[in-house]
């Protein structure tokens, strides 16, 4: 059975949860691509664009001093009853 590309999102999306949980100090995170933009764009001269439209899409925008600049969207916040 072949993965669907929503399948395959939602996979990358919680392996790059999982190495943010594992490894924060190595993450610079954002819940939107708007908020990573205006923080890429006040360090503009420090910052390093990612330009890999496949790396893009998993979430990656780019990295400054070290870190891995990530979008990463609020998880919904699941009913435990």
């Amino acid at each position: 059975m072949a993965v669907t590309p929503l399948e395959d999102a939602a996979a990358v999306q919680a392996s790059l949860r999982r190495d943010v949980a594992e490894h924060p100090e190595e993450f610079v995170v954002f819940p939107t691509e708007a908020g990573a933009g205006q923080f890429m764009s006040e360090h503009r001269f420090s910052v390093e664009v990612e330009t890999s439209g496949r790396i893009l899409s998993r979430g990656v925008m780019g990295y400054w001093q070290g870190k891995t600049i990530v979008v990463l969207p609020w998880e919904p916040l699941k009913n435990f009853q």
